[in-house]
């Protein structure tokens, strides 16, 4: 990064063992302050919920398709049926919810006196389209 002139901001929330004992290069740390994680971490407000919600309601529906089945202990579930499920839950999100849960945290929109990586809105746009589209990683860094 450093080489290419690049610059990136790493937001992170208050937590001890986040502490970084020297000085990073082209890397701005922005801490959150205390108890403001959930309010600004888009998994934090409804995405990690939405996708609770769609895996409990795959489990049931094997739980109950296992029972059905005459099984006797409906609940056991291998790591790798975990793992599917939660691939299925994960798919089960929608863009809308994605969407919807950036927006609510409004840090797309943000806007740090003398940061170019947090003010430009022509990135935050970009960033936008990638969470929200079905738009690649290498197509966002072209655009970018």
């Amino acid at each position: 990064m450093g080489r290419q002139n690049h610059h990136v901001v790493l937001l992170l929330d208050n937590f001890s063992g986040h502490y970084i004992s020297y000085e990073p290069q082209n890397i701005d740390i922005q801490f959150f302050e205390p108890n403001l994680t959930s309010f600004v971490q888009p998994c934090d407000a409804s995405i990690i919920q939405c996708l609770k919600a769609h895996y409990q309601k795959a489990f049931c529906l094997c739980a109950i398709g296992l029972d059905e089945a005459g099984e006797q202990n409906i609940y056991k579930v291998s790591i790798l049926e975990a793992m599917l499920l939660v691939q299925e839950a994960w798919d089960a999100v929608s863009q809308e919810t994605i969407k919807h849960c950036w927006n609510h945290t409004k840090i797309q929109s943000m806007k740090v006196q003398d940061n170019k990586a947090l003010g430009d809105s022509k990135a935050w746009d970009i960033l936008h389209e990638l969470v929200a589209s079905d738009m690649t990683l290498p197509q966002a860094e072209t655009k970018l």
